[in-house]
């Protein structure tokens, strides 16, 4: 049977040289800047891994959004994103 995932907002930007992370329209480089998200930001992800590096993301408007798929939506690279433990 199919893993359901719990979409949890659990992703943020870890600091990186250029200090913001593109949201692009499809998983690769070549793909249109949609925005891009500052250092801090937080995403939803619904993936439970990356898909070659990319990763599927609603943008967030802070840790409490609970409308985020209403928001943007695009891929990020993956390896510039780190989970937050939001059980405090």
């Amino acid at each position: 049977s199919p893993m359901t995932v719990r979409p949890t907002p659990s992703v943020k930007l870890d600091p990186i040289g250029d200090n913001y992370l593109s949201l692009r329209s499809c998983p690769s480089s070549e793909c249109p800047e949609i925005l891009r998200l500052r250092p801090g930001q937080f995403v939803l992800t619904i993936d439970p891994s990356p898909e070659r590096g990319w990763r599927a993301v609603f943008v967030m408007k802070d840790i409490n959004d609970d409308r985020a798929y209403d928001g943007p939506q695009g891929f990020v690279a993956n390896k510039y994103i780190c989970y937050v433990d939001m059980t405090e």
